[in-house]
């Protein structure tokens, strides 16, 4: 993570403790541009979702829809601008900071790529924590057990397959998985 300063351009507002998920090809985009940025609950030891609540209290994006985590504020815009969804945040960064891709296609294949991540992603939580989304696995281990094995022999397979046709589509899997630079759907 970049240090917080007084340039501060975003603020990342995920789960407190050390949960890659969602936030993580976040944290890494925003490496990668270069960007200054706060990890907001890692910072104040907040939970993703009391953070969330604290901002819609405050009037610091009034007005503004807030869902749940992963969210991104946006400091140098004014006002500030928050950000939901994953891929939405993907693409944003992606194009403020020219990692989108050249061309309307790449910028679209680059969002479908991040979008079916997002529901390879999905399919693993409900496969991992079938009874309770917010329980942790060990809680649910057994009743998870059949669904994890369903994921793993059904789902995985196609989107991995997905994964790997894309990438060979482009340039014979040899570089990017879209263009000839690096983009978000690399992340």
């Amino acid at each position: 993570m970049s240090p917080t300063s007084e340039s501060t351009a975003y603020k990342l507002i995920y789960h407190y403790g050390e949960f890659a998920g969602r936030g993580e090809p976040i944290r890494m985009l925003l490496h990668l541009s270069g960007s200054t940025w706060e990890d907001t609950c890692r910072k104040t030891k907040m939970a993703g979702p009391a953070t969330i609540q604290q901002l819609r209290e405050s009037e610091e994006l009034e007005g503004q829809p807030l869902l749940f985590p992963p969210t991104l504020v946006d400091l140098t815009t004014s006002p500030p601008t928050a950000l939901n969804q994953l891929p939405c945040i993907m693409q944003y960064l992606a194009e403020k900071h020219g990692l989108a891709g050249t061309s309307l296609l790449e910028r679209t294949r680059a969002l479908q790529i991040t979008m079916t991540w997002n529901d390879l992603l999905l399919g693993a939580i409900d496969a991992f924590h079938p009874v309770n989304w917010h329980a942790s696995y060990q809680s649910q281990k057994e009743e998870a057990q059949p669904f994890i094995e369903q994921f793993l022999a059904g789902r995985l397979p196609v989107f991995l397959k997905f994964f790997e046709e894309s990438l060979k589509m482009n340039n014979e899997g040899t570089g990017y998985m879209v263009g000839s630079s690096l983009t978000f759907a690399d992340v």
